[in-house]
């Protein structure tokens, strides 16, 4: 049976740009990008509905995220000495009598929108496969908005395909 190495390292990418393991000053220009694109988001799709205090909630968040390690890997990318993309992956119980026992689970994946970076939502994807696999999950679930083509592209293009509709249902 192989034996699965997971090595924490920086990759180097495109120049200055590298993928790297989230830090606690990290936390303001993730919490940035991830309100960007939940504002982004919001123009499309009615679901997105953000409390007073959103961003705070998320930097809390995010610093469990951080401060647990084991359980979630939170990777940036930095160019120029910014933070220019996130992605955040966990791993989950399957379900009960059906395989894979374990999946991994992406909880953000948001980039600068303001400027290109060619390839980052991709490179920050392949960070969070690589630890994934560490933790020998060999599945990713992966909850995209119903409404953003480009999104829907982009998991297209890795592999991925449309396993279930996930609904919301205000009560």
């Amino acid at each position: 049976m192989p034996v699965l190495c997971y090595v924490e390292r920086e990759v180097k990418i495109a120049g200055s740009m590298e993928i790297r393991r989230a830090r606690v000053d990290d936390l303001e220009a993730a919490a940035a990008l991830w309100y960007e694109r939940m504002a982004m988001l919001r123009e499309s799709a009615s679901w997105v509905e953000f409390a007073p205090d959103a961003i705070d909630r998320w930097r809390v968040r995010a610093k469990d995220w951080i401060d647990n390690d084991a359980d979630n890997a939170f990777f940036v990318a930095e160019a120029d000495g910014r933070i220019v993309g996130m992605a955040v992956v966990t791993t989950s119980e399957g379900n009960p009598g059906l395989y894979p026992e374990r999946s991994g689970v992406l909880m953000q994946l948001a980039v600068d929108l303001h400027q290109p970076h060619s390839g980052l939502s991709g490179r920050l994807f392949e960070a969070a496969k690589s630890w994934l696999r560490s933790k020998g999950v060999s599945n990713l679930k992966v909850c995209a908005p119903a409404n953003y083509p480009v999104e829907d592209a982009f998991w297209r293009a890795q592999g991925a395909t449309l396993s279930a509709r996930q609904y919301r249902l205000r009560l």
